[in-house]
Protein backbone atom coordinates (compact mmCIF):
# COMPACT_ATOMS: atom_id res chain seq x y z
CA UNK A 1 0.00 0.00 0.00
CA UNK A 2 2.82 2.24 0.70
CA UNK A 3 3.88 1.38 -3.00
CA UNK A 4 0.83 1.79 -4.29
CA UNK A 5 0.59 5.85 -2.25
CA UNK A 6 3.85 6.45 -3.63
CA UNK A 7 3.08 5.55 -7.19
CA UNK A 8 -0.40 7.41 -6.58
CA UNK A 9 1.46 10.47 -5.69
CA UNK A 10 4.35 9.85 -8.94
CA UNK A 11 1.53 10.00 -11.32
CA UNK A 12 -0.38 12.42 -9.49
CA UNK A 13 3.41 14.68 -10.15
CA UNK A 14 3.21 13.41 -13.72
CA UNK A 15 -0.31 14.28 -14.14
CA UNK A 16 0.32 17.89 -12.41
CA UNK A 17 3.48 18.32 -14.27
CA UNK A 18 1.51 17.31 -17.70
CA UNK A 19 -1.27 19.70 -17.35
CA UNK A 20 1.61 22.56 -16.79
CA UNK A 21 4.09 21.45 -19.99
CA UNK A 22 0.14 21.57 -21.99
CA UNK A 23 -0.44 24.82 -20.18
CA UNK A 24 2.82 26.35 -20.66
CA UNK A 25 3.16 24.96 -24.17
CA UNK A 26 0.35 26.66 -24.77
CA UNK A 27 1.21 30.09 -23.57
CA UNK A 28 4.53 29.75 -25.63
CA UNK A 29 2.37 29.37 -28.96
CA UNK A 30 -0.08 32.10 -27.92
CA UNK A 31 3.17 34.15 -27.37
CA UNK A 32 4.19 33.30 -30.67
CA UNK A 33 1.70 34.02 -32.78
CA UNK A 34 1.62 37.17 -30.85
CA UNK A 35 4.79 38.08 -31.43
CA UNK A 36 4.51 37.05 -35.34
CA UNK A 37 1.80 39.15 -35.29
CA UNK A 38 3.64 41.72 -34.39
CA UNK A 39 6.17 41.44 -36.37
CA UNK A 40 3.68 41.31 -39.51
CA UNK A 41 1.96 44.46 -38.01
CA UNK A 42 5.92 46.29 -37.54
CA UNK A 43 6.42 45.61 -40.94
CA UNK A 44 3.51 46.86 -42.66
CA UNK A 45 3.65 49.54 -40.64
CA UNK A 46 7.77 50.78 -41.91
CA UNK A 47 6.08 49.91 -45.51
CA UNK A 48 3.27 51.54 -45.50
CA UNK A 49 5.26 54.58 -43.14
CA UNK A 50 8.56 54.27 -46.10
CA UNK A 51 5.89 54.94 -48.61
CA UNK A 52 4.26 57.60 -46.96
CA UNK A 53 7.28 59.49 -46.43
CA UNK A 54 8.75 58.25 -50.38
CA UNK A 55 5.49 59.99 -51.41
CA UNK A 56 5.79 63.36 -49.69
CA UNK A 57 9.45 63.45 -50.57
CA UNK A 58 8.71 62.79 -54.07
CA UNK A 59 5.69 66.18 -53.76
CA UNK A 60 8.28 68.04 -52.51
CA UNK A 61 11.17 67.45 -54.59
CA UNK A 62 8.82 67.97 -57.47
CA UNK A 63 6.91 71.29 -56.17
CA UNK A 64 11.11 72.23 -55.45
CA UNK A 65 11.81 71.26 -58.79
CA UNK A 66 9.05 72.95 -60.57
CA UNK A 67 9.82 76.36 -58.37
CA UNK A 68 13.36 75.98 -59.27
CA UNK A 69 12.22 75.85 -63.44
CA UNK A 70 9.78 78.63 -62.59
CA UNK A 71 12.48 81.00 -61.13
CA UNK A 72 15.08 80.02 -64.16
CA UNK A 73 12.11 80.77 -66.80
CA UNK A 74 11.88 84.24 -64.97
CA UNK A 75 15.30 85.27 -64.78
CA UNK A 76 16.00 84.30 -68.17
CA UNK A 77 13.07 86.23 -69.41
CA UNK A 78 14.19 89.34 -67.61
CA UNK A 79 17.70 88.91 -68.50
CA UNK A 80 16.31 88.85 -72.54
CA UNK A 81 14.54 92.24 -71.46
CA UNK A 82 17.51 93.76 -69.94
CA UNK A 83 19.83 92.94 -73.06
CA UNK A 84 17.07 93.78 -75.19
CA UNK A 85 17.12 97.34 -73.38
CA UNK A 86 20.79 97.83 -73.50
CA UNK A 87 21.28 96.62 -76.94
CA UNK A 88 18.30 99.06 -77.76
CA UNK A 89 20.29 101.64 -76.05
CA UNK A 90 23.78 100.76 -77.67
CA UNK A 91 22.19 101.32 -80.95
CA UNK A 92 20.78 104.53 -79.88
CA UNK A 93 24.10 105.78 -78.50
CA UNK A 94 26.12 104.40 -82.12
CA UNK A 95 23.43 106.47 -84.14
CA UNK A 96 23.64 109.29 -81.67
CA UNK A 97 27.81 108.83 -81.96
CA UNK A 98 27.80 108.57 -85.71
CA UNK A 99 25.47 112.06 -85.90
CA UNK A 100 27.82 113.86 -83.29
CA UNK A 101 30.83 112.68 -85.73
CA UNK A 102 28.84 113.83 -88.42
CA UNK A 103 28.21 117.15 -87.23
CA UNK A 104 32.03 118.06 -86.03
CA UNK A 105 32.75 116.78 -89.51
CA UNK A 106 30.45 119.46 -91.02
CA UNK A 107 32.13 121.65 -88.51
CA UNK A 108 35.38 120.94 -89.42
CA UNK A 109 34.21 121.16 -93.01
CA UNK A 110 32.98 124.68 -92.68
CA UNK A 111 35.72 126.24 -90.11
CA UNK A 112 38.20 125.03 -92.88
CA UNK A 113 36.58 127.01 -95.52
CA UNK A 114 36.38 129.96 -93.03
CA UNK A 115 40.07 129.33 -92.75
CA UNK A 116 40.65 129.17 -96.03
CA UNK A 117 38.36 132.40 -96.49
CA UNK A 118 40.62 134.05 -93.97
CA UNK A 119 44.08 133.51 -95.31
CA UNK A 120 43.38 134.84 -99.03
CA UNK A 121 44.30 137.85 -99.78
CA UNK A 122 42.02 140.86 -99.56
CA UNK A 123 42.82 142.00 -103.44
CA UNK A 124 41.15 138.76 -104.74
CA UNK A 125 38.36 139.44 -102.69
CA UNK A 126 34.99 140.27 -104.25
CA UNK A 127 33.37 142.94 -102.85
Amino acid sequence: TQHRAALDETQAFLSTAEARLTEATARAEEQRATALRLQQESSEYARTTREQADAVAAEVLGNAEARARAIVADAETRAAGIVGDAETRLAALRTERDAVAGYLENLRGALSKAESFSAEPVSTRAD
